[in-house]
């Protein structure tokens, strides 16, 4: 079974992807802050980035941070 790593928790896209594939593919969700940074990426097939900037007060300054 392919395993993918959704950088993102708790997003809309990542959870809604996370359980439509559940029964096809091994998932593991990481935050867009700091779990990224200690993720191993060599054990995946597939990396799927959904963080974003959706509900942050200064989003152009922490975007181009």
């Amino acid at each position: 079974m392919k395993r993918v790593m959704i950088i993102g928790a708790d997003s809309y896209i990542g959870d809604s992807f996370a359980a439509y594939a559940k029964n096809r593919l091994i998932i593991d969700i990481v935050d867009s802050y700091e779990g990224w940074k200690a993720a191993s990426y060599d054990e995946y097939d597939s990396i799927l980035l959904v963080a974003g900037l959706a509900h942050q007060k200064h989003k152009k300054e922490a975007y181009f941070r």
